[in-house]
């Protein structure tokens, strides 16, 4: 299992700053500050990417499931669908192996401790069509562990247990000061929790306490760094030294969070962090025009092809079709096999002794500055991909569709010629979905783990 302190790259919604501007500003500078790899991810419909981002509870191992929670359903432009997510993943991730759990669950209410995840019982509402036994068992399968259970208290709709506790480490829990207003839930809580952990409780002395000082046990920790949420009050100097007691090798540092919190959620909510040495997204960071034109340059490829493309960049309104991506792609591509064969042919006429030095194909520059333009126009073709992949309809430009909807079996036989020339003849690094049981007819593109029995056909909302 991934615990917080085994991660070291963190993502966001692109929509985080935009939303949450003051807090993305002391957030940005605290993770520049402390060299955190950061990315933000444009396939969301909301900022609490903590929600429907996949569980990894491996390097090379994640948990996709169903992302339908009942507190949005009056609101459903805020779900970001899960199954496109891990549609989506086979074409941006390598050597990842997934599985799509077919349960309702939020991510907030998945908190890793060591062998061990604590969610609240909302799973077992949320999936009401289900025993209890049945989604334990498929819980306990999909994720590997053991399984902890608290009560959902009901007066916090969202039942997130990361709005509860936080992992310590070393078999210990941080519990929120629950006892400071419900010493019922408290007394549960610290009972369930110890009869594997040692619980570590927030309190915090005040007179007057505020009402959202329950935020502080949602903070970020990617590795080493623990950034705590602060909201102009008594209780923040208290939580951090709280905080810093428990993890004493940790650097414990506060931002303002009053954005986020006055929504509900805080810092873990906003945040996806991961052990990414296998879980590497290919090029997390779109480029911009400039970028493009630079690539272009060195590439040597004429820029006037991509005016359509630079139209969607600027404005993320114009969509190119997919018949423009497709022969974009294969211009790109082609240009670089020219290259590549003017490359080769100026290494070979270069160890030709018996030719003299003006009529060697290529001097040594040359192909210096030849090996440069492939480089160049790599980074190209993975910046396009990425960026196709991000728009709303991204299944549109995802690789899977080059084939036209081609299916699974097809799409592995054929292995795209795209697949093959987008990341230049290495293996094409895909996902190996491990499934239980048959796949939703509706959907070519995955497989899922899904308890036995049909759920009722209005519950499935993609």
């Amino acid at each position: 299992m991934i615990t917080d302190n085994q991660t070291n790259k963190v993502y966001f919604s692109s929509l985080l700053p935009e939303t949450c501007p003051k807090l993305w500003s002391e957030l940005q500078k605290v993770l520049r500050e402390n060299n955190v790899d950061t990315a933000l991810l444009n396939c969301t419909n909301d900022i609490w990417c903590r929600d429907f981002m996949p569980i990894q509870i491996a390097p090379d191992k994640m948990v996709f499931y169903e992302y339908n929670p009942d507190y949005l359903q009056k609101t459903k432009k805020y779900i970001t669908n899960t199954k496109m997510l891990a549609s989506l993943f086979p074409r941006v991730m390598h050597k990842v192996d997934i599985k799509y759990l077919y349960l309702k669950i939020d991510g907030g209410n998945v908190v890793k401790c060591g062998d061990t995840i604590v969610m609240t019982e909302k799973v077992f509402h949320e999936n009401s069509a289900y025993s209890r036994e049945v989604i334990e068992e498929y819980l306990r399968f999909a994720f590997e562990c053991d399984f902890l259970f608290l009560p959902w208290d009901k007066s916090e709709k969202y039942g997130h247990s990361d709005g509860i506790i936080h992992y310590l480490g070393d078999n210990k829990v941080l519990l929120t000061n629950y006892d400071d207003f419900d010493s019922d839930y408290y007394h549960q809580f610290k009972a369930i929790l110890e009869q594997k952990f040692e619980v570590i409780p927030l309190h915090y002395p005040v007179k007057m306490k505020h009402k959202d000082n329950w935020c502080y046990v949602n903070y970020l920790q990617i590795g080493n760094l623990v950034i705590v949420p602060q909201l102009g009050i008594p209780e923040d100097e208290m939580a951090i030294d709280q905080i810093q007691k428990v993890l004493p090798d940790a650097k414990v540092v506060g931002i303002s969070a009053t954005e986020a919190v006055r929504d509900g959620g805080a810092l873990n909510c906003l945040s996806w962090n991961i052990d990414a040495c296998k879980a590497q997204l290919v090029s997390d960071n779109p480029y911009d025009k400039d970028n493009y034109l630079e690539l272009i340059e060195e590439a040597e490829i004429e820029p006037d092809v991509f005016s359509p493309y630079f139209a969607w960049l600027e404005n993320r309104e114009n969509l190119p079709t997919t018949a423009y991506m497709n022969q974009l792609l294969r211009y790109i591509d082609n240009s670089r096999k020219i290259t590549e064969l003017t490359l080769d042919a100026g290494k070979q006429a270069l160890h030709i002794p018996e030719l003299t030095l003006c009529q060697k194909y290529a001097t040594k520059e040359d192909i210096k500055d030849l090996e440069h333009q492939i480089s160049c126009t790599d980074l190209l073709l993975n910046a396009i991909l990425h960026d196709s992949l991000q728009i709303e309809d991204a299944n549109k430009f995802s690789r899977s569709n080059v084939l036209e909807n081609t299916g699974l079996k097809d799409i592995e036989q054929n292995s795209s010629q795209y697949h093959d020339n987008i990341f230049y003849e290495e293996e094409f690094g895909r996902f190996f979905i491990e499934t239980i049981s048959p796949s939703i007819p509706d959907d070519s593109h995955i497989e899922i783990i899904m308890p036995p029995i049909d759920p009722p056909i209005d519950d499935v909302p993609f």
